[in-house]
Order: C-alpha cells, then sequence, then structure tokens
C-alpha cells in the first residue's frame, strides 16, 4: 500500500481510528512516509468520562510502543469527535505536547476546533474540512481559485481532511476479482440492477468516461489545495474504493488496490508530487476575440530550492501538436508555494483553428515535473441560424404536428415539462454515495458517442469535461428507462449504481413517419459560445450540412458528404415519447394553496429538493402523531384521475416515509368523500395514486395515516394532481429553478 501510495506522489499516511502494526512503521520509515495515526476512537468523549480515561491510556501506549519511529510526526486524539470534545481534546493536547514534544498534536481529524478563522491555540496543526463554515476542500476554490478565505488568521499548518470522496461508476470485472472470503453481494446487486435497467450493456463506457471526469475533479482539488498559502497537504479519502456504508467508489483503484486503467500514476503524479507546476486558469471555455492571462505558481516540496529554473509553457491541439511557446528562465524557486509570472497572450494572434479543444503544458525544463489542462475555443461568432428542413421546438405538442407530416425535429424539452424520475444534473459527481448521502441528482458525468457525427462540429472527448459542465445549470436529463431497450443515447448522464437510471441528454428516434433529435440541454442560451457550438453541430447533421475545418479528415470517418447522416434507428410510438412527460408546474399553474403542519408550499413548487414535513422529530419523538393533513385548495374546479406523490428525496433513514394513505376531497371545505386510500412503498421513486375515474373538486385532502417502523412523522417533496381538464392558465414561467439541496446526513460533509 505504501509503495503504491508512493507511486500515486502521496508521501503522508492517515491511519484512520486505529494504530498502524510495528512494521507499517518500519515500513514508512525506510519508505520516507508522513505517518498520522488516530487513537482507536470514534467516540463521544468529554471531561471525565470513562471514554477519556481510555484515550489518555491508549495515547500512553502508542507513544511507548511507536514515540522513537521517524515517521510518527503527528498525532491526533481521534477521527470526527462527539459530545463536549473541545476542551476535553485541548486538554489531551496540553498534556501530550508537554509530555512528549516530539511530534505534532491535533485535538481531532476532521471536526474543526475552531469556528471562524483566527489564531488557534490548542493545536499544532489542524486536519480539517472546515473552519466553521469556511470550508477548505470542495469545489469553490476550483479553477484558479484558492481557500484563502478561509483561512484568514489560522497560524498553524492545515492539512485538508477526507479530500475529494469523488465517485465513479463501477466496472463489474471487479467482481471476478473476489476468489476468497468475501463475496461481492453489493456488486452483484449493482450489476443486476443495471442489467434491468437496461445500461449493463453500457458498463465499460460508464466506468471509463465516470473515471475521467472523477479524476478531472480530484486533479482540481488537489491543484487547489496547492495553490492555496497555508495549506500543508491533504488526506485523500480515498486511493481506493471503500466497500462499507453503501459502497464509496471514490478511489482511482479498485477495492484491491489495483488499476481502473484510466488513472496511471504517472498522470497523477502531475499535480500531485513533490514538485507541481499550476496554472490558475480561471476558465476553460474561450472565444477567439479573447485575452488569454494565466499566472503560474510552482509548488515546491522536494528536498531544496530549485536554482536557475527554466519554466516552459506551450498549447498542445488535440493531437499534440504544439500551437504555441513561451519560455521564462532564471527562477530560482524556494521550497514553499511560489508566483512566478504571467502567460499574456489573446487568441486573435496565436491564430488558432476553432472550434477545437487544446491543452496548456507547463514544465520545468530538463525535470519530469510537468502538468496540464484541457480548455476549449470557440468562434466569437456562430450562426444560430435554423436550417428550412429542420423544425425547433420545446414544444410536444407542437412537435408532434410536425413529426406526424413527416418532417425532422430538434425537441429542447424545458425541464419543468419531464416527470420526476428525470433527475437533475451536476457539475461535479456524487459525493461519498447516495444510500449514506442521498438526493435525487445523482450525476457520475458523461459518455458521449463520439463516433456520431451529430457531434461532428462538437470537440468532445467520451467523457464529461469543463465544456461540458458549462451547459448543465439546471439541466435534467431525460429517463429513457420505459422506451425501447434498442434506444442508445449519443450522450448518456452517467445515473448512480443503486439507481441506474437510463439517462439520455442527447438521443434520437424514428416517432411515426418524421425523425426526432432530442436534447435536454437549453441551446437557446446565445450567452454561451458552447451552447452556440452544440446546436450548430447538431442542426448542421439534421440538415445534411457537413461542415467540418478538414473535410477529409470527417470524410474519411463518416464517408460521403453528400448522404442523409440523419437516419435515427430506433423506432418509438407518440405515445411512448409523450410518457416521459409530467407538466411538474401544474400546482401553480391550477393556482392551488396548502394548509397543514410545517412549510406545506414546498410540497406543491415542483422542485422535489424542497419537502414538506410535519412532525420533523420523526422517529421515538414526542410530539404530533399521525394522522398528518395537507389540504390542497383550488380557485375553482379541477378536474383530476389521481395524484403523483414525490417522496422525500435527501433523508438516508426514509424519515418522513407514509405508508397509510387516503384522500378526501370537497368542494366546500366541510363535507369530505374518501376517493382513494391504501400503502405506499418506503423509496424515493414517485408514486402514482390514480382513482380510477375522473373526478372534479375544488378541495383536496392528503392524509398521512402512519408511516414505517416507529417514525412518527410524515413527509413528502411534491405532490401534483394528473389533470384532467382544459389547458390551465400559466401562472408560472415555462422553466424550473431546482434549489441546491443538502442531505440531512450530519457525518457526511458534502
Amino acid at each position: 500500500i505504501f509503495q503504491t501510495c508512493k507511486n500515486y506522489g502521496l508521501n503522508h499516511m492517515r491511519f484512520h481510528s486505529w494504530c498502524p502494526p510495528e512494521a507499517a512503521f518500519e515500513a514508512a520509515d525506510e519508505m520516507g512516509f508522513y505517518l498520522q495515526p488516530e487513537c482507536g476512537m470514534w467516540n463521544s468523549i468529554s471531561p471525565g468520562s470513562a471514554m477519556e480515561k481510555m484515550l489518555y491510556l491508549e495515547t500512553d501506549r502508542i507513544i511507548k510502543a511507536y514515540g522513537n519511529h521517524p515517521s510518527f510526526v503527528m498525532l491526533s486524539a481521534m477521527n470526527e469527535a462527539h459530545g463536549n470534545w473541545k476542551p476535553s481534546l485541548a486538554k489531551w493536547v496540553e498534556h501530550f505536547r508537554a509530555l512528549d514534544p516530539r511530534r505534532l498534536y491535533t485535538p481531532d481529524t476532521g471536526w474543526s476546533a475552531i469556528n471562524e478563522p483566527g489564531p488557534v491555540k490548542d493545536a499544532d496543526y489542524l486536519s480539517v474540512g472546515r473552519i466553521g463554515p469556511h470550508r477548505v476542500r470542495g469545489e469553490s476554490a476550483w479553477f484558479g481559485g484558492d481557500y484563502s478565505e478561509s483561512l484568514k488568521g489560522v497560524d498553524v499548518p492545515v492539512l485538508a481532511h477526507e479530500l475529494g470522496q469523488w465517485c465513479a461508476y463501477p466496472d463489474f470485472d471487479v467482481i471476478k476479482k473476489f476468489t476468497g472470503y468475501l463475496r461481492p453481494g453489493n456488486y452483484e446487486i449493482f450489476r443486476d440492477s443495471a442489467e434491468a435497467h437496461g445500461v449493463l450493456s453500457q458498463n465499460k463506457n460508464f466506468a471509463r468516461a465516470s473515471g475521467e471526469f472523477q479524476l478531472e475533479c480530484y486533479k482540481e482539488e488537489i491543484e487547489a489545495n496547492l495553490r492555496t498559502p497555508g495549506m500543508a497537504g491533504f488526506q485523500l479519502l480515498d486511493l481506493h474504493d471503500y466497500l462499507g456504508q453503501g459502497t464509496a467508489l471514490v478511489g482511482l483503484l479498485d477495492t484491491f488496490w489495483e488499476s481502473k486503467g484510466y488513472a496511471s500514476p504517472e498522470e497523477f503524479r502531475k499535480s500531485c508530487n513533490t514538485v507541481v507546476p499550476l496554472a490558475r486558469l480561471k476558465k476553460r471555455v474561450f472565444t477567439t476575440t479573447d485575452s488569454f492571462d494565466v499566472p503560474v505558481e510552482i509548488a515546491n516540496f522536494s528536498q531544496g530550492a530549485l536554482t536557475n529554473a527554466t519554466v516552459i509553457w506551450r498549447i498542445l491541439d488535440r493531437n499534440g501538436k504544439g500551437r504555441a511557446i513561451g519560455m521564462s528562465n532564471g527562477h530560482n524557486i524556494p521550497i514553499g508555494k511560489n508566483e512566478l509570472e504571467k502567460i499574456s497572450e489573446n487568441f486573435a494572434s496565436l491564430h488558432l483553428p476553432a472550434s477545437a479543444q487544446y491543452k496548456l503544458q507547463i514544465y520545468l525544463q530538463g525535470t519530469p515535473f510537468t502538468n496540464d489542462w484541457n480548455f476549449w475555443l470557440y468562434p466569437a461568432e456562430i450562426s444560430d441560424a435554423a436550417p428550412t428542413n429542420v423544425f425547433i421546438t420545446s414544444s410536444w405538442a407542437d412537435a408532434e404536428k410536425k413529426l406526424s407530416d413527416g418532417g425532422n425535429v430538434l425537441f429542447l424539452p424545458r425541464n419543468s415539462d419531464l416527470d420526476w424520475t428525470s433527475p437533475p444534473l451536476a457539475r461535479v459527481p456524487i459525493f461519498w454515495n447516495r444510500l449514506m448521502n442521498p438526493g435525487w441528482s445523482r450525476m457520475l458525468g458523461l459518455w458521449c458517442d463520439t463516433n456520431s457525427p451529430a457531434l461532428a462540429e462538437f470537440p468532445t472527448d467520451e467523457n464529461c469535461d469543463w465544456q461540458w459542465t458549462e451547459l448543465l445549470r439546471n439541466t435534467r436529463a431525460i429517463n429513457l428507462d420505459k422506451l425501447p431497450r434498442g434506444l442508445h443515447p449519443i450522450v448518456s448522464a452517467i445515473d448512480d449504481w443503486n439507481r441506474n437510471y437510463k439517462l439520455g441528454v442527447i438521443f434520437e428516434a424514428k416517432v411515426g413517419s418524421g425523425k426526432l433529435l432530442v436534447c435536454s440541454i437549453d441551446l437557446n442560451d446565445n450567452s454561451s459560445p458552447v451552447a452556440r457550438q452544440l446546436r450548430r453541430s447538431l442542426l448542421d447533421y439534421m440538415s445534411g450540412k457537413n461542415f467540418k475545418p478538414k473535410a477529409d479528415a470527417f470524410d474519411s470517418v463518416f464517408g460521403d458528404k453528400s448522404a442523409d447522416k440523419f437516419r435515427p434507428q430506433t423506432e418509438i410510438s407518440l405515445a411512448d415519447f409523450e410518457s416521459l412527460h409530467f407538466d411538474s408546474r401544474i400546482m401553480r399553474e391550477l393556482g392551488a394553496t396548502a394548509t397543514g403542519e410545517g412549510d406545506v408550499r414546498n410540497a406543491l413548487d415542483g422542485d422535489p429538493n424542497t419537502y414538506w414535513i410535519a412532525d420533523g422529530r420523526g422517529r421515538n419523538q414526542s410530539g404530533t402523531k399521525h394522522p398528518h393533513e395537507l389540504t390542497i385548495r383550488f380557485p375553482e374546479t379541477v378536474a383530476m384521475k389521481g395524484i403523483v406523490l414525490m417522496p422525500r428525496q435527501n433523508d438516508r433513514d426514509h424519515l418522513g416515509d407514509v405508508r397509510g394513505y387516503k384522500i378526501e376531497a370537497s368542494d366546500d371545505g366541510s363535507q369530505w368523500r374518501e376517493i382513494a386510500s391504501g400503502e405506499l412503498a418506503s423509496t424515493w421513486s414517485p408514486q402514482r395514486v390514480e382513482f380510477g375515474k375522473t373526478i372534479s373538486t375544488r378541495q383536496l385532502k392528503f392524509v398521512a395515516l402512519s408511516g414505517f417502523g416507529n417514525d412518527a412523522s410524515a413527509a413528502l417533496a411534491e405532490l401534483a394532481v394528473m389533470y384532467a381538464g382544459p389547458e390551465p392558465r400559466k401562472n408560472a414561467s415555462g422553466e424550473m429553478e431546482y434549489r441546491k439541496s443538502r442531505s440531512t446526513s450530519t457525518d457526511v460533509d458534502e
């Protein structure tokens, strides 16, 4: 394990809630590792408690047994302490700092000893994920930023606690490696789920594409750490996959500490090494009229200063050909974090072809230390003109008519018109996993069919990269589970391994006598050069125009330019595609209001990232018991065939899930009639209650009669009617703005 970590540029090992054996210390001494063991505790502790007494005994034993090892340079009392731990562990630091000053002490790994940035008196260093609300890890400091604001006034070294935790989709071939006592039952469940949803055939593509995206995220976070003055390093959680706590596939290596095929030691050491070239590349998307101003830095934690160093930068195209170069020499680079100079160019003078993907490379001449970053260059002006033979719409009713007439339709669905099994995408992968840390969004990246001529004018690799994330804000993928298995998206969103929805971002099909191309990304955003270029690529593909800067290269891949490239192979019915829709704004459009315990507005807002909860104290708590009621009123009589219920999405214990229910209707609020009753499942998936006939009413009452186990609460993310009346008045805009959501898992700091 030490050798593997060293191969990946890591030289510090934290032993999480246990002390390593003698052999580990000996190996660390020999290989130059710095060890931070933690006493074998993960407990509630307070002054004078029995646990505090045990902590002192355990620490005495650790120091007596291992105190003379030169690798033993740091010691933490425990991991993520609980209880009244601050006074107890501050005293522990003071005691052992005086008893044995040969090493550095910190009271806890994970939680901060201070609530705001400032001086620290009860620790020699901090190993934290945040200081109060101020994070020292995560995406806020990516793309040229740093965590300096979180460290103002902090006068001790700071290590980022459990940095990363970005997940990748599993390669189910790992199952074959379990030949001993341990059965990979978790992987077998995930594999069978993938097969049931029709995505198992894409397993290799998903594993590699999500892994490439994961690697990009780790690179950004590590470099943000290296750019931050006062950050002394990080503890990575983890270099390999972890099978516990719902299965956390956070590793660049599999659970056997073996390569997954996408993260070589050489690639990882570009941004994780004793010397790392750094670029404050604040954005990755440029146009041909933009300037290219990039400050260059060097993080030097080698054995000494670098003297008379020459720093070279290059811009490389997709084929590795140099398109621009610059050099500066005579640098003396001391140990620490060093600002050098700025690359100052403009793309107009560089004459780089666009649209295209490039790479900025920075390296120290005569050394192995090099680093690079992808970026994308687009024309400043990109035509948005629609071809005469392509109809563009966000209205399915209009699309149906055109398809029935044999037309070509580019359909851009409004995010509010998709049912709640179509989840939102995100700009980063999921954190740790979605069983411990649930949420409606479960993105692990994208897989792009780079052989499709639909993407011929849109530079992309198979995986999600930073140009795609420019497009994903407030974007939902489309759940294709109900459509024919033979439908293979041009761009797939990769759902997490627990849910395994078959998700399409861009896909095509024959519908009726027409041809349909669907893109769930908003391509009408004229402010984004990425959206403009993707729109142009899709429209030229549909119209038969095959624009490519190098026509001969395009022809060699896609054949005769004159051929019609827009020929979807899978046929779906109008009814099948209609089944993907649900007007999630319907309650607002109908002017619905609600009364009941808690914030009842959240149940009608169309956003599953919010929720209504009654008696939120939950299990085994005194307070209001079942039944819990949610009464909904409409300004006019409403015709409906049933209701759709979206359970709360952010609680791993499913707190508030409704079991027994009944639904009543009334026209005057005093005389109620029962419409439906029964039991619901404990799930994160939407559930439909169909009445068996159309009813008309002005008031509706949802009554939660019971929960699961001892849960005394009731919760819903959304309640919406299955509307059966005339087209309602539009009391809401066409698009939904989904709020950010945080799980209730306080032990998972996403």
